[in-house]
């Protein structure tokens, strides 16, 4: 789960790596708190993927089959909401797991001077 993060900074900048970048991520599942990326929106475009937002969009009230090797994202919910959701509803049932999440939003508002909205970020959504 990634979320404040800039598109070159995500995991999902590895699969720029010709090399390795695919097989690297074959067993990740990747979920952004963002609205989808250009490379991922031009991949789907090459594909013919019709309906972009709802291929890779997640939502808190939809069940949904995640596959590996995707990245999905959510622009809307909040990041705290979206942890509780996924393990709620899609991890908690697995039975090997690794959940990381990498949030810069903190480090985004303190950048930014924006000392009210950091304060906001500690105490939670």
């Amino acid at each position: 789960m990634e979320s404040g993060i800039k598109e070159r900074d995500s995991l999902e900048a590895t699969l720029k790596c010709e090399e390795n970048g695919e097989r690297f991520f074959k067993d990740i599942i990747l979920w952004r708190m963002a609205k989808i990326s250009k490379r991922v929106h031009t991949q789907l475009e090459k594909q013919k993927v019709k309906d972009l937002e709802e291929e890779l969009s997640f939502q808190l009230q939809e069940k949904k089959n995640f596959k590996s090797g995707r990245v999905y994202f959510d622009s809307y919910n909040g990041l705290y909401r979206n942890i509780e959701y996924l393990f709620n509803d899609f991890i908690r049932d697995k039975d090997r797991f690794l959940f990381l999440v990498r949030d810069f939003s903190y480090r985004n508002t303190l950048k930014a001077h924006d000392l009210e909205s950091a304060r906001e970020i500690l105490v939670g959504d």
